[in-house]
């Protein structure tokens, strides 16, 4: 192998090294936005519950609890519930989420007042029925 060889297999080496580190950088930036974008991720699911049951306000509480900023909230109301949008932010990840509540159905009325009917049953026999006693006495004799 003479000296020229040996040069090229430096470049070639050297090359490579610079390639692979420029994969590992980009595996590095690629991983930090999908974790930017399952923060977000989450941060809306919880907002938009949030909102949907108790307004704008538990939204962005919520998503600044779980390191977001709130882009925008949008609530509907209905006769059938309230219908939530949410978009929050994290890092240069964002994401929407919707969700909806329901309104609980009103409690059932108070049961009614007054007399009621009850059926009692009666450990005493009835005239039907025939009481019969039976003894012994000490001496082993029995009587009805």
């Amino acid at each position: 192998m003479d000296a020229h060889e040996r040069g090229t297999v430096t470049v070639l080496i050297s090359g490579a090294m610079v390639l692979a580190a420029m994969m590992m950088w980009w595996a590095a930036q690629f991983g930090g936005a999908m974790v930017e974008r399952s923060k977000a991720q989450t941060a809306a699911d919880a907002a938009a519950l949030a909102a949907a049951v108790a307004g704008e306000q538990a939204a962005y509480n919520l998503a600044t609890a779980n390191g977001a900023v709130l882009v925008s909230v949008s609530l509907v109301n209905s006769a059938r519930g309230t219908d939530a949008h949410v978009t929050v932010r994290v890092g240069d990840g964002e994401a929407s989420a919707d969700a909806h509540y329901e309104q609980p159905p009103p409690p059932p009325p108070p049961p009614s007042v007054g007399p009621t009917t009850t059926e009692v049953q009666s450990s005493q026999p009835s005239s039907t029925e025939v009481a019969s006693t039976t003894t012994m006495d000490t001496g082993g004799n029995v009587s009805s």
